[in-house]
């Protein structure tokens, strides 16, 4: 008989419910599983017994050994990882509130499996247990017992390094959006205290990200107009903070902005977001297309 002490603050039940399962696939062995539970405060301790037909052998005890490696690495890898992984923000952040933690643990599992569902893929689920199975094997070809929150901790201290990363990198992100959205919020409400220095705007945005602002009658807004409206020009200036500079200073009551594709998506983002319902999208008028070839855009 083969016994095997198994450790785990998680995940207790599926743990129990994997080996049988694979057991159950290795009956041609003569194998015969036996589980018995202990609780102790926060931690469950399984003891896992084989039984077999025949005396041990070498090669019998190693086939069991990397049977349980085998159903704990699956565990570890699809139940117990994204446990872990709010773990860490609980851990390491648990000063934000729970929204933020909500939203933290959301954007760092979107880090760590590289998609925006944050969820793991096929190919990242077979690598990333081959690597746990690989270690675990290892282990308890040398130990008859595991501790499945130790051995991630100590024995697998690069991939914990890379779930407290993904959480690490997740609150910069947190943080960054929560300080755009601030300040969006903040120009909203200065553009809003703002009485329209013109009824309308036309931006049109072009390929490269240049811009040119015009009246409702499609005239361009000439430097000396914007300058007296307070708008500040100058070459280290960036393109979009010089448009949304420039928008704010003017403060029209309606914008229509032409190829909005030309922009990067934050920009436009924050552009939205501040002009609000003031901010309309043309789908591709004969106007703007003029631009598509490089000339300046002439009265219709």
């Amino acid at each position: 008989m083969e016994t095997i002490l198994i450790g785990t603050s998680l995940a207790a039940d599926a743990i129990a419910e994997r080996l049988r399962f694979e057991a159950g696939l290795a009956s041609d062995g003569g194998y015969r599983l036996e589980i018995r539970s202990e609780r102790r405060d926060r931690w469950e301790f399984l003891t896992c017994q084989f039984a077999t037909p025949y005396p041990l052998t070498v090669e019998t005890t190693r086939a069991i050994r990397h049977l349980v490696a085998d159903a704990l690495s699956d565990v570890i890898v699809e139940r117990l990882e994204p446990v872990w992984l709010d773990r860490v923000v609980e851990r390491n952040y648990g000063y934000f509130g729970q929204r933020a933690r909500r939203e933290i643990a959301r954007l760092a599992r979107a880090r760590f499996y590289g998609n925006p569902e944050g969820r793991p893929g096929l190919s990242y689920l077979i690598a990333r247990r081959s690597q746990v199975l690989e270690r675990l094997s290892d282990f308890l070809e040398r130990h008859g017992e595991v501790v499945v929150d130790g051995f991630l901790r100590f024995r697998m201290k690069d991939y914990v390094q890379q779930l407290e990363d993904a959480v690490d990198e997740a609150v910069d992100e947190y943080l960054s959006r929560r300080e755009e959205e601030e300040l969006i919020r903040f120009l909203h409400e200065v553009l809003s205290s703002r009485k329209p220095r013109l009824p309308e705007v036309h931006v049109l945005v072009r390929q490269g990200g240049s811009f040119y602002l015009a009246d409702g009658r499609h005239r361009q807004l000439s430097q000396e107009l914007l300058v007296d409206m307070g708008v500040e020009l100058g070459e280290e200036t960036e393109v979009v903070d010089l448009l949304l500079s420039a928008l704010l200073s003017v403060a029209p009551a309606r914008v229509l902005l032409h190829g909005a594709e030309h922009l990067d998506p934050p920009a436009l983002s924050m552009a939205q977001g501040i002009f609000a319902e003031r901010l309309e999208l043309c789908p591709g008028c004969a106007w703007c297309r003029r631009a598509v070839f490089g000339g300046r855009p002439s009265p219709t």
